[in-house]
């Protein structure tokens, strides 16, 4: 998108860059032993951080704010989806435990194909 400050496009490459790393670091905490649960919490800490510090690097605050605003209509939280948020939301879709901790572990590496398309990256 041709109005979209280049730093906003270098965040959200950077925060995609991240993410990328989560599969890696799961095959090596499950060579590690690692329980499937802990793995899921470490695989979301390591997305809401990267929200988190991307939300902070970025100049454009109404960006932020607007950001913050879809988060509060689609997670009841102005910083995303907490843990147990998304615990029960894929309970609620029929999940079992082995399966919402799995799906929690992939989702943590995608990241929201519209404002990708929006950066046009």
């Amino acid at each position: 998108m041709s109005d979209t400050p280049q730093n906003e496009i270098e965040i959200r490459r950077w925060y995609k860059k991240q993410l990328e790393q989560i599969p890696v670091l799961n095959e090596q905490w499950t060579e590690q032993g690692l329980p499937l649960p802990e793995r899921a919490e470490k695989s979301y800490a390591i997305r809401r951080e990267a929200r988190l510090k991307a939300r902070e690097m970025m100049a454009d605050k109404m960006i932020v704010q607007r950001l913050r605003e879809r988060d509060v209509k689609r997670y009841g939280n102005p910083d995303g989806p907490t843990f147990g948020y998304l615990v029960k939301r894929l309970a609620e879709r029929g999940l079992e435990e082995n399966a919402i901790y799995d799906e929690i572990i992939l989702s943590s590496s995608r990241t929201d194909a519209g404002i990708d398309k929006l950066l046009d990256i």
